[in-house]
């Protein structure tokens, strides 16, 4: 969308995909494709993404520069966002700046983001070693290795959801559980030809710790009784986590603030685990920010917390998300 005037070029990103989801969900606008579901708010996502271009296109004659509108699949495997990337699609728009959204469980009217790491990091490490020794023995002890990286604040429970947004430890508070924690998913082993295979799957907040695990794992064999057996420590897989520019995020909060008598951002702390978003492979092209739209309504019963059973979005929340975003990127466009 081309306006009036020279500007910036900025681009909005909504991903469209739909999961897997076995849902009982009764609602007049519930899912056509047995066993397909928006479970996840990415049919809020692009809606919301019409939304904006809706009202920008009556307002081209108050906006500068272009805006780009991406429409997205494949988020979900982590695969559209980069693809897009790789296949030059890209650069062929070149934008100065990109944002995008994710519905989350926080009251409706509401908007969160934060600077840097948004979402924990999701590494799978793997260890693998000469099968000469007792596979029972040797589990034991690369587990207890692994095990010794978990940490989290006394007396809290990171690794559970349910304490998102509770004033007390949620994401709004600024010692929010949080933080800073290291969460142990899966350790196994498994015996490969003449090696021995240990793979670990955990979420980490640091990235200094995450740079020094696999040296620290690879100097506790090496000062064991296994150091004849070890041939490598190494990371396979694992996908890079949303960073937003700190800058930018300032910058982009304080716009929508200045935009509306009432404050309708909050900031957030902390780095939420489990989930991630593709969004990552447009931010290390372009600075970008991506939101958090809160999507629930108490009063009704409605939890918009994605990927699980009850899962849904009050319907205000697109209202609200089209006329906040929409005015911050006419503002951006607008901006030297």
């Amino acid at each position: 969308m081309e306006g009036n005037k020279k500007g910036k070029k900025i681009a909005w990103r909504a991903d469209m995909d739909a999961i897997k989801f076995k849902t009982n969900d009764t609602s007049k606008y519930h899912s056509k494709n047995k066993g397909i579901a928006h479970m996840c708010g990415h049919d809020v996502h692009t809606t919301i993404g019409l939304g904006i271009a809706n009202v920008l296109s009556n307002q081209k004659e108050n906006l500068a520069g272009t805006v780009y509108f991406i429409f997205q699949p494949s988020e979900e495997t982590f695969t559209g966002a980069k693809d897009l990337v790789e296949n030059g699609l890209f650069d062929i728009i070149d934008p100065d700046e990109i944002y995008g959204l994710h519905i989350d469980p926080a009251e409706k009217g509401t908007v969160n983001s934060k600077p840097k790491e948004l979402f924990a990091y999701q590494k799978a490490i793997k260890i693998k070693l000469k099968s000469e020794n007792n596979e029972k023995e040797i589990k034991s002890f690369l587990t207890d290795i692994i095990q010794g990286f978990v940490r989290n604040e006394p007396n809290t429970t990171p690794w559970s959801l349910d304490y998102l947004t509770t004033p007390q430890m949620g994401l709004e508070n600024e010692g929010t559980i949080y933080r800073d924690y290291f969460i142990l998913q899966y350790a196994g082993l498994e015996k490969k030809n003449d090696s021995i295979l240990f793979g670990a799957n955990f979420l980490e907040t640091d990235k200094e710790k995450i740079d020094s695990i696999p040296l620290i794992i690879k100097r506790k064999i090496l000062s064991s009784k296994f150091k004849s057996s070890f041939i490598s420590t190494e990371y396979s897989g694992g996908n890079p986590t949303v960073y937003n520019d700190p800058e930018l995020t300032k910058i982009a909060l304080q716009t929508i603030d200045s935009l509306y008598d009432n404050k309708l951002t909050k900031p957030i702390y902390g780095q939420i685990p489990y989930f991630n978003e593709d969004f990552i492979y447009y931010q290390q092209k372009v600075p970008g920010v991506m939101f958090l739209l809160g999507g629930s309504n108490m009063e009704k019963g409605t939890i918009s917390m994605p990927h699980t059973p009850d899962f849904t979005v009050d319907d205000e929340t697109i209202k609200f998300g089209v006329k906040c975003f929409s005015s911050l990127v006419l503002e951006r466009t607008n901006s030297k």
